[in-house]
Formats: structure tokens, sequence, C-alpha cells
């Protein structure tokens, strides 16, 4: 019977893994429609909640089992000052919880980014030998995104999200990074006799060509580019003549160029340098107002940033005149480019740790290249994802499961080169501050992640009873994003009562909402109309010349600062008024009344 348990536990451990099940998981999470019909957002935030338990559960599991990698003190330091700086970004954005979970609809939070590292450090234990183990779950993962996609698209199943090519990552913007930067691991499928890798290497490549092409983005056609370049130096790597740098200089050298070639992406756009298909490219052109804004919040914020998600709070406030005028109801609440919007949102110091990472991330695929002759293959292209994914990353929005394959695979690479064993056998005085870190923010993102969860759910259910006309029993939270939820929790919370009452409890509500984030602009909208229907102008003053602060060109707040200022004779503010109305062209002179 023993024979027989030890048998199968061989079979399971060799054969099954709960962390490339999670990634499956978190890859394809979605809240089909007839769950919760109610739900605001049914993909981002259900891949939040499985990324973080993913997360937690890991992070538990090698805090109790002491399955921790042993790195150099380096990287360990490293780790150790982007936790520091993250959180005094966190607490210095005025904004904890949102900064916490992620308070703009993209849930690229505190918890999601230390979820990462956890996930990151569990995929640095394991060795190349057994890569493969971990290798189906990840290209399934891959494969079964891009499947969905195409059945959504000739309406076989149907997903959340804009629809068509959506798949499970609810955009077709977001889909078509999947696919363009995860092409080179199809690579890894050559030469392999399994007859699932064979089927794969026949369906996949068509399959990503004919998605690219189907979605149409361009930045899906740059991947491919970029790709075609990394296959012809593999093809014929033998007639390519190579000198024998050293490791320090191919390191250095590579990581630099990889640093001017995000520069390059950016500047080039910013700068309107003639370039095909990117100068006067629509999205090009929108995308650069967005990275204008964040150069702005990183200039006003430079060394820990605006906090964590916070770019939609303060895009109002940065935004350009030509982007007002061009695309005035084009908002954002993420910079569509992860230099930008870290820079923007985390300061200085988060993106010199996440710089030395990279550079530790590009030195850890040249020992592995040297070190690992039979893997060479493998290494390779994972050196070309890596690339794609920077310079996809560098000019569009990634989602959770996309982040998720690269720390994962980026963390195998630097553990590969750089691991040595487990800390199990290092001195407690090292051992156990890392297991207690580990474990303290594995309890702090459940704890977080399920008060969120819970949150979702309650409002969810009761804007379900309240659709149907039935009194519902509801509590404002703060674990739910101001930018999307605050009137609607509001509206919950005051159904079926009486203007009087109505008008207390938005007061009441608005008032919670803005001492957990001052710059929720609905909360502050909704006291201001407040404190004039109650003749509260002091308070009414307060609110309008802070809201022309933070969104000068919201016709909105334009709207109130124009009541104010007229009622109130505040002649400055008329001036400033009309002014800022002649230059939006929002101001209508002959009346003085926002158009």
């Amino acid at each position: 019977m023993n024979k027989y348990l030890s048998a199968s536990k061989t079979l399971i451990s060799q054969r099954f893994s709960l962390i490339g099940i999670s990634f499956i998981l978190t890859s394809i999470a979605c809240i089909p429609r007839f769950i919760l019909k109610d739900t605001f957002d049914r993909n981002a935030s259900i891949q939040f909640v499985a990324l973080a338990i993913s997360a937690s559960g890991v992070g538990l599991y090698m805090a109790i089992t002491n399955r921790v990698p042993k790195l150099n003190k380096k990287i360990w330091a490293s780790l150790a000052a982007l936790f520091i700086v993250t959180a005094i970004s966190t607490y210095l954005g005025k904004n904890i919880i949102g900064s916490l979970i992620g308070d703009t609809g993209r849930y690229t939070g505190l918890i999601s980014l230390w979820s990462l590292v956890i996930i990151s450090l569990y995929f640095a234990t394991i060795k190349v030998d057994r890569f493969n183990h971990y290798l189906p779950y990840l290209i399934f993962g891959v494969f079964i995104v891009e499947f969905l996609g195409l059945l959504q698209q000739f309406k076989i199943i149907v997903l959340p999200g804009d629809g068509g090519f959506g798949s499970t990552l609810g955009n077709i913007d977001f889909l078509s990074a999947w696919i363009g930067t995860t092409v080179p691991l199809i690579m890894l499928l050559v030469g392999r006799r399994n007859i699932a890798y064979r089927i794969l290497l026949i369906i996949m490549p068509p399959l990503s060509i004919f998605l690219i092409y189907k979605l149409g983005p361009k930045q899906g056609y740059v991947d491919l580019l970029i790709f075609a370049v990394f296959y012809l130096i593999y093809k014929f790597r033998v007639k390519i003549k190579r000198s024998n740098f050293s490791l320090n200089y191919l390191s250095y050298g590579t990581w630099a160029l990889t640093l001017l070639w995000i520069e390059a992406m950016l500047v080039i756009p910013l700068a309107k340098i003639p370039f095909p298909f990117i100068t006067n490219e629509e999205q090009v052109v929108v995308r650069t107002t967005f990275w204008q804004s964040g150069i702005k919040m990183f200039i006003s914020n430079p060394l820990f940033g605006v906090g964590p998600d916070n770019f939609g709070y303060h895009y109002d406030q940065t935004r350009s005149l030509y982007s007002f005028k061009s695309n005035e109801f084009v908002i954002t609440n993420d910079a569509h480019s992860s230099v930008i919007q870290s820079f923007a949102t985390l300061g200085i110091f988060s993106m010199l740790a996440f710089a030395f990472l990279l550079l530790i991330l590009v030195r850890s695929l040249f020992i592995n290249y040297q070190k690992y002759p039979n893997h060479r293959k493998t290494f390779y292209w994972l050196g070309a994802f890596f690339f794609i994914f920077v310079s996809n990353s560098n000019i569009s929005v990634i989602t959770l499961p996309h982040k998720y394959l690269f720390w994962a695979l980026a963390s195998f690479s630097i553990g590969t080169a750089y691991s040595e064993g487990l800390i199990d056998k290092s001195r407690k005085i090292i051992q156990i501050p890392i297991r207690v870190v580990i474990a303290c923010i594995a309890a702090l993102s459940l704890f977080i992640t399920g008060n969120y969860a819970y949150a979702q759910y309650k409002v969810s259910t009761s804007l379900a009873l309240v659709n149907k006309e039935k009194a519902t029993n509801y509590d404002f939270s703060s674990y739910l994003p101001c930018i999307f939820y605050f009137e609607t929790q509001t509206g919950i919370d005051s159904f079926k009562m009486s203007d009087a009452a109505k008008q207390v409890v938005v007061k009441e509500n608005a008032k919670k909402q803005l001492a957990l984030n001052p710059r929720c602009i609905n909360a502050k909208i909704s006291l201001t109309r407040i404190s004039f229907n109650e003749r509260d102008i002091p308070t009414a003053k307060k609110l309008v010349y802070e809201l022309l602060d933070q969104a000068p060109g919201r016709r909105d707040v334009l709207s109130l600062a124009s009541i104010y200022a007229l009622t109130q004779n505040d002649y400055p503010l008329q001036r400033k008024l009309i002014s800022l109305g002649q230059k939006l062209d929002l101001f209508d002179t002959a009346t003085a009344t926002v158009k």
C-alpha cells in the first residue's frame, strides 16, 4: 500500500503543479455574464483576486516550508528597497486602501506588485532541469486565452469585455499584446516529441498570426517584426561572427542598449520625429498626451510619485491643452506605458530598483547561456520574450496575467543563474526576517483581497435588488475604486429615500470617501453641490478652488466654479474662469456660462 502511495505522490509531484494551474486560472479568469449580472468589471477585478490568492498561497507555503531561494545580497537588497520605497509611495499618495488595491480599474496597486514579487520568488527556486515540468502550464495558459478569443469572435461563446476578440482579457489591445509578446515561447516547443506539444506547434503559429491580423493594433505587427529579427539571428547564428566579450561587457552593454531602445520608443513620438507608422498614427498621438501627463506627474513628485495606480486621479490636473482640445472626452486611468506609469506613480527610487533588476535579468541570460549549453535555445527564446514584452509594455497597457507570465519566467532565469539552493541552510538571522516578511505580505494580501471581493459581491447583489425595486441593507465600502463605484454605492445606500434624506447619505458617504482618498473627484463634486444647497459658502469655496486645481478642464467643475464666482462676486475667480474658458473654448462670454 505504501508503495502505491509513494508512486502516486511521485507521479503528482512530477506531473501536477498548483502554481502552474494558478497561472492558467488567472489568465482565463472572468466573471460570466449570468453571474452577478450587475458587476461593473468582469475581467480585471477577478484576475486581480486570482493573482493575489495565488501569491498568498505560494507565499504562505514558502514561509512555512522554508522554500525560499538563496539569492545574492544585491538581489535581496534591491527587492527590500523596492518593498520599502513602494510602501512609502503608497503612504505619501494619501489613498492607502485605493493604492493597495488599485483605485482606477487596472488593479495595478501595491498588492498586485508585491504578489508578482512573491510569485517570482517561487519561480526562482526552479532548477533548469525542472523547467519542463512547468512549461506545459505556461504554454497552455497562453494558448487557451488566444483560443477563447477566437471562439468569441465567431460567436461560439460570449465573454465579458469589449466583445469580438477580447477574450478573457477584455480588450483587443490587451489580447494583441498577449499574442505578440508570447510568439517566442512557441519556439520552446520546437524539437519536443510530446504529441501535445507537436499539435500546439502546428496550431499556435498560424493562430497567432491570424489573430494579430484580425485584431488590428499595429503593436502586434511590431512584435512580429522584432520576433522575425530574433528568428533570423537564431537561424543564421553559426554564420554570425562573434567576439569574445566578457560577461560584464555583454551585460552592461545589452542593458544600456535596452534602456536606450526604451527611451527611443518614447522620445520619437513625443518629439514628433518622422518615422513610418508612428509619427501620425492616431493611437500613438493620443497616447503621447497620456505620456506628457505622466511626465508632469513625475516632475511634480519625483522621489515617490503620486502613489500606486493613482495616475487617473492626477490626469485632469496635468493634461495638456492640446489633449483637451483634440480629445476632450478621452480620459484615462493609465499612462499606457509601463515606464512612464511607474515613473509617475512610484517615483525615481522604485525605477532605480526596477532598472537594477532588469540588469540582473539581462546578466542572468548570458550566465545561463554559457552555463547550460543544452538549454541555450530555452534561454535565447526567453530573452526574445523578455525584450518584446518590455518593448510592448513601454507603449501599451499590460494585464495582470501577462505580468504574471513575465515575472515568473524572468525570476526563473535569475534563479537559475544566481540561486544557491534554498535558504534553509542559512543562518536563522537571515532566514527568519525573509520568511516573516513573505508571510506578512501574504496575510496582508489575503486580508485586503478578501475585503475587496466581499465588497464587490455586496455591491453587485445590492444593485441587483435595487434594479428590481427591492429594498436593500447596504453599507458604504472603502475597498471599491472611487472613480467607478462612489456614485453607485451612494445610489444604493440612498435608494427610495426622500431628497432630504438622500442628501444626508450622499454627504456622509462623500466625506467618508474623501477621508480615504482626498482626490476622489466625484465625491468632491457631490459635496460641493450639497454645500451650495445648504448655503455653506465657506465649504463650497474651499471645494471649488480644490476642484479647479485638480481638474481645471472639466465642464462640471467649471460650472460649479462659475456658480460660486457669480453668486459670491468673486471677481478674481471670474477673470480666471473667463481666461480658462476662452483658452479651452468652453466659456460663452455673452452669457458668462459654460458651453
